[in-house]
């Protein structure tokens, strides 16, 4: 007889199912620090005034014109 013991099915699915809810986390917090990041890049630029800068403010009311109707 073996004296290592073997591990049963059961423990083995569970531990799997761990790390695919480990992998899980971290991608999901990996996803959500870019979405984070890329918003924080957009907000800048809108609270710097950048990119108003650059475009007409007729463009900006004939789209809300637009919209309006």
């Amino acid at each position: 007889m073996s004296k290592i013991p073997k591990q049963t099915k059961k423990e083995l699915k569970s531990k799997d199912r761990y790390r695919s809810d480990e992998k899980f986390a971290y991608r999901s917090v990996i996803v959500s620090a870019i979405y984070g990041g890329v918003f924080y890049i957009i907000s800048l630029f809108f609270n710097a005034e950048l990119i108003t800068i650059f475009m007409n403010q007729n463009i900006i009311w004939n789209i809300v014109d637009i919209l309006i109707k």
